[in-house]
């Protein structure tokens, strides 16, 4: 009974407070309490009156013996008691408190974790990747303390911009190349001004444009109204006129009814020959569905044969030389002939052409213009590109064709470095009429080839469609 008695004295394990000692410390005690008990279990009496004690075969004739065993076995019952009683002692004293745990692992004084990943304090975590203290987070990636970001990827502190490419502070830029600050750019890669203006000092060299401006239709005009057309692309159609070939173009849903603006277009050195490779060239400029739509109108294009003379020093449409040009003659004749077979407006009859077209467009200005021509009242405007008069002394103008130039709607387009034909005849007639309303000239900044960058804006064709003779 020492054994057991000894318990007695255990108030705690050497390990304060752990599970794992005071499950170790249950177990020996009931163990041991187990065992007493069916030690004395096992020498009670039988339903037969005998006890089971293995050593002993009782008979009627052992009758003090049998009665010093039961009274053993009634000491032993009550020491089994008063053992049990100290069991239940030693195990209140062992666990003084907690007696409904509800997890073996949770730590005591903590009876309702909801989660046993979650520290102690903190029952209530909306996501376990959630630091301690802040319970609330849009975002798990958010920083602490910024909970309601708009995008991620936004600064934190800065939780609306439109763009994230967008610099801080400009949250609502209307094109995200236009330079910061910049919001309503007209045309975002034109640098500097976007009127064209005249030179106030006649004589002075600058041009009225200057390089890298971007057109505004100049002059107050407005622009005769004209229904929308339709945008689908048309078809090119080939016609004669004295050996000359030509290619008319006519507006989608053409209407005899209806009176059209016609526009005479000069092509430039050598594209005549190759008629294909011509029209590849201009479709993007009067057969796209952006020019049908706004400018419905006649396209008349002239095809000079300059197989024989690459050079264009005969075969051209005037203003290299002073003789009178077939080409000259036979593209104002195949105008004329698309006069008479179409419906069209003989007070919006205009030119343009590039390169060697530009020079034809200045020589058929002179002679043709509907103010001052010379030869026949035909165009009501013009727009020459990178052209020059050489016939009407080129660098230095013939006064009498300025003369014959004045009140004349004229745009005039040339690049700034062009090394193929000089842009001293435009830089020239932008002093001599620099106080004529009707004369402007816009120079580019880059070489030759200018019509790939005027013919597709529409600007130009708002200007030009804008002009009527009278």
């Amino acid at each position: 009974m020492a054994r057991f008695n000894d318990c007695d004295t255990l108030t705690s394990p050497n390990d304060s407070a752990s599970d794992k000692t005071t499950n170790n410390v249950n177990q020996s005690v009931r163990w041991q309490g187990e065992t007493f008990k069916n030690s004395i279990d096992s020498m009670k009496p039988s339903d037969t009156g005998s006890a089971h004690l293995p050593s002993l075969s009782l008979t009627n004739g052992n009758s003090d013996l049998v009665s010093q065993i039961k009274d053993s076995v009634k000491t032993l019952e009550k020491d089994l008691t008063a053992f049990e009683q100290d069991i239940a002692k030693l195990q209140a004293q062992l666990n003084p408190s907690d007696t409904t745990a509800a997890n073996p692992t949770t730590p005591p004084g903590d009876k309702t974790p909801t989660n046993p990943a979650t520290p102690p304090g903190d029952s209530t975590p909306t996501n376990p990747a959630t630091p301690p203290g802040d319970k609330t987070p849009t975002n798990p990636a958010s920083p602490p303390g910024d909970t309601t970001p708009t995008n991620p990827a936004s600064p934190p502190g800065d939780t609306t911009p439109t763009n994230p490419a967008s610099p801080s502070g400009d949250t609502t830029p209307t094109n995200p190349a236009s330079p910061p600050g910049d919001k309503t750019p007209t045309q975002p890669a034109t640098p500097g001004d976007t009127t064209p203006t005249k030179p106030t000092n006649p004589g002075d060299s600058v041009p009225t444009t200057p390089p890298g401006d971007k057109p505004v239709a100049p002059g107050d005009a407005t622009r005769p109204t004209i229904p929308a057309g339709d945008g689908s692309p048309g078809q090119w159609q080939q016609q004669t006129i004295n050996g000359m070939k030509y290619d008319v173009l006519l507006p989608a849903n053409y209407d005899p009814s209806k009176k059209y603006p016609t526009v005479l277009y000069l092509h430039q050195l050598d594209m005549g020959t190759d008629e294909p490779d011509l029209i590849n060239e201009v479709n993007p400029w009067f057969n796209s569905p952006t020019y049908r739509q706004n400018n419905p109108s006649i396209v008349v294009m002239p095809l000079l044969d300059q197989s024989a003379d690459p050079s264009g020093q005969t075969v051209n449409f005037g203003g290299v030389s002073n003789d009178q040009q077939a080409g000259e003659t036979n593209a104002i004749a195949a105008l004329k002939q698309v006069e008479s077979n179409y419906s069209v407006d003989s007070s919006r009859v205009y030119v343009t052409g590039n390169s060697l077209g530009g020079i034809g467009t200045w020589d058929m200005l002179t002679k043709y213009n509907a103010v001052n021509g010379t030869n026949e009242k035909i165009f009501a405007a013009g727009m020459p590109l990178a052209g020059n008069d050489y016939a009407a002394g080129g660098g230095n103008p013939d006064p009498n064709v300025v003369n014959q130039l004045k009140d004349v709607p004229i745009w005039a387009i040339h690049g700034a470095d062009d090394q193929q034909v000089p842009n001293s005849w435009d830089r020239s007639l932008s002093q001599s009429l620099a106080n004529d309303p009707n004369f402007h000239y816009t120079e580019l900044p880059m070489g030759h080839d200018v019509w790939d960058t005027v013919y597709p804006d529409q600007t130009y064709w708002n200007w030009l469609f804008s002009q009527q003779s009278a």
